[in-house]
């Protein structure tokens, strides 16, 4: 699981060397900074990627096709990143990122 930087001390974050470890982290992460402007716009948080302005739920990072799905409710959202390889990764309204195997 990775916290996004405002939860862990400075001396403890750093945004992954790796260019796919950094893809991975900035789409749920731009997807967390959307959601909550959307929230903060809406008062709930967006059930979908047109709410978000995402016109598709697919993306091609270091060459491999990822496709995004968002699930939101007034309080709550999960936003789910799965490679073509099966990795998946999910960051929630509290910003947890959390890489599946």
């Amino acid at each position: 699981m990775v916290l996004l930087p405002w939860i862990l001390p400075k001396s403890r974050w750093a945004i992954p060397s790796s260019s796919s470890a950094k893809a991975a982290w900035d789409c749920p992460s731009l997807v967390y900074y959307t959601q909550q402007k959307y929230r903060q716009q809406h008062h709930t948080y967006a059930n979908s990627l047109a709410d978000l302005g995402i016109s598709s739920a697919e993306a091609m990072i270091n060459g491999i096709k990822n496709t995004l799905v968002v699930e939101g409710s007034k309080y709550q959202y999960l936003a789910t990143i799965t490679d073509a390889n099966g990795r998946t990764w999910t960051i929630n309204n509290d910003g947890l990122i959390h890489m599946q195997h």
